[in-house]
């Protein structure tokens, strides 16, 4: 399994750290659905930090995993906020594409390291804001 989904303390954060060896097709739905389980019992907006870190992207890798996410869009909570971990040109791209109507137009917030995401999530959670 290439990737493990964690809840951060008692807040309504869950972290999704990707590893290699990843399967594309498959893993990214995966991961989702098993951090919509496990967020389950949490009410309200749920941040997802999706740490990229652990992974060497190519260029077709996020054309794949986005393809699986948009397949099954409606299944995916919508109470989850995701925002990417990571540096690389690749995240930007998956970050740029999610953007686009046939990917679901969502925004993905992109940071350097997870305690750049958590400062950015615990700051919205501090002002009331969901996204």
């Amino acid at each position: 399994m290439g990737f493990k989904v964690a809840r951060y303390k008692d807040e309504a954060i869950v972290i999704t750290h990707y590893l290699e060896p990843f399967d594309h097709g498959r893993e990214p739905m995966e991961a989702a659905f098993e951090a919509v389980q496990l967020m389950s019992n949490v009410p309200g907006i749920i941040y997802n930090l999706l740490d990229l870190t652990g992974l060497e992207l190519s260029f077709s890798d996020p054309v794949i995993g986005m393809g699986e996410m948009s397949a099954h869009q409606d299944e995916i909570n919508s109470r989850f906020r995701p925002a990417l971990i990571g540096t690389s040109e690749m995240i930007q791209l998956l970050a740029s594409a999610a953007a686009q109507q046939q990917y679901g137009q969502r925004e993905f917030p992109v940071f350097s390291t997870l305690e750049e995401a958590l400062a950015f999530v615990h700051s919205k959670a501090r002002l009331g804001k969901s996204a």
